[in-house]
């Protein structure tokens, strides 16, 4: 059975367009670029806070942030949080400031009291935590790199230790 060169071209084209089809792993650094509190009724914005480095595990619907930096003192919270991806949707128009890109919506907890949400898109995030108390809030941009699973692993590994 011969199979036909256009069937290569297209694989070749996902190939290349595509990052998950090279990899199933990659690192996501988010940078917050704003940031704040609803509590008591009122919403008190405030300066950025952290810049989060997420592994995402496509295939394993996962993400898992590894640490958390804080912006203004460059300490570093080692962290294992894991989120779930329930969505995975291509949204935006196409216009200047609505690009089409596709954007991930994950879901986990933190605490026992605590729940968390991020949309992470191509460049930019949202994100949202529900305390029994307040509520968070922030945005940023998206920076992406790719890494093999088994990089991507070791690293996950070393976190729980």
């Amino acid at each position: 059975m011969r199979i036909p060169i256009r069937h290569f071209i297209e694989a070749a084209f996902l190939i290349v367009i595509y990052p998950g089809a090279k990899c199933q792993a990659q690192i996501i650094i988010a940078t917050e670029t704003e940031n704040g509190i609803y509590a008591d009724g009122k919403y008190k914005s405030s300066r950025p806070e952290y810049i989060s480095h997420f592994i995402l595990l496509e295939k394993e619907k996962r993400l898992v942030r590894t640490e958390l930096i804080r912006i203004r003192t460059g300490d570093v919270i080692a962290d294992g949080n894991e989120y779930r991806i329930l969505a995975e949707e291509f949204i935006g128009n196409g216009s200047r400031g609505h690009p089409k890109q596709r954007v991930l919506t994950a879901v986990g907890t933190s605490g026992t009291h605590a729940v968390e949400m991020f949309q992470i898109g191509e460049t930019s995030f949202n994100y949202c935590k529900s305390s029994i108390y307040a509520l968070f809030t922030a945005h940023g941009i998206i920076k992406r790199s790719i890494a093999s699973e088994e990089e991507m692993r070791n690293l996950l590994k070393g976190l729980k230790r």
